[in-house]
């Protein structure tokens, strides 16, 4: 198991793909986090009909006082969509190169070196969520200089909550391309699968429940509005509050509930990834 894992990250590290997701992810973090709702905030400020106290609240947004809110914000459907991608192409790549076989019959079994790859892909998810703390942080830094705002971070406790949440909530999602990845036997058709599931088929019901308030119970099944609840719970406006405007932010349940269903999603696809591993003949592995 240690060498298996020892193998899959040295993998990870030569692989553009995670490197590259990564990158695009913090690129979408500059982009639509931090530059368009500036540039908002500068326009509006010298607008002579603008209302201060919204003023107050945009410049809000882009201090340290909002790291953690403002940034588990964006995870629950853009990081969710990203972790998908990083999911399905660290599993389905092997079908692809067609080095499953090499890996099962001179490797430790066919458990350990899907554990091994799960493991790796859980360290690269959790690196991706402290880039992207550690990138919002220089970021509001620069806001709060440009702009004289108070630099004020939020606890080290609740910092540390918020990196937790975005871990489980991108781990969910990460594993949920994992075991597309691996039902179809294919990068693209996993990742595609996954990404309909957490963009189309969670924002369908999203939107369903205000005309179909049953639809709730539903609801707080799903990965995108559990990360949502507990974003809720860490600060972030949900949507459809005065100033919640972060799709699927929403406030469906309770914050231990939402932990609990997204970890049920990590373990039950997970399970469904080792079970397919071993109970199937993967291109002539023994």
């Amino acid at each position: 198991m240690t060498a298996a894992l020892r193998s899959e990250l040295l993998a990870i590290r030569k692989r553009p793909a995670a490197w590259l997701l990564g990158a695009c992810w913090l690129a979408q973090t500059l982009l639509f986090t931090f530059t368009v709702p500036y540039l908002v905030y500068r326009a509006q400020s010298g607008s002579a009909a603008a209302n201060p106290e919204q003023i107050g609240a945009m410049l809000g947004n882009l201090l340290p006082e909002s790291l953690v809110a403002n940034t588990l914000m964006s995870f629950p459907m853009f990081g969710g969509a990203i972790m998908v991608i990083l999911g399905a192409v660290l599993m389905g790549g092997e079908y692809r190169w067609h080095t499953w076989g090499p890996l099962f019959t001179q490797g430790p079994g066919r458990m350990a070196v899907l554990l091994a790859k799960f493991l790796t892909m859980a360290l690269a998810v959790l690196g991706i969520v402290l880039a992207t703390f550690a990138f919002s942080s220089v970021l509001r830094l620069v806001v709060a200089g440009l702009e004289n705002g108070p630099v004020v971070f939020p606890d080290p406790l609740t910092v540390l909550a918020g990196i937790g949440a975005c871990w489980l909530l991108g781990l969910a999602c990460a594993t949920l391309g994992f075991f597309l990845a691996s039902a179809f036997r294919s990068t693209g058709t996993g990742l595609a699968v996954g990404l309909v599931w957490l963009l189309a088929l969670e924002n369908a019901v999203n939107g369903l429940t205000f005309a179909l308030p049953a639809v709730k119970a539903v609801q707080t099944l799903l990965i995108g509005p559990s990360g949502g609840a507990i974003a809720a719970e860490l600060g972030a406006r949900p949507q459809g509050s005065s100033g919640g405007v972060a799709m699927l932010v929403v406030d469906v349940t309770s914050a231990p509930v939402a932990v609990l269903v997204l970890l049920g999603y990590v373990l039950v696809f997970l399970g469904l990834s080792l079970r397919l591993a071993r109970g199937r003949d993967i291109q002539g592995a023994g």
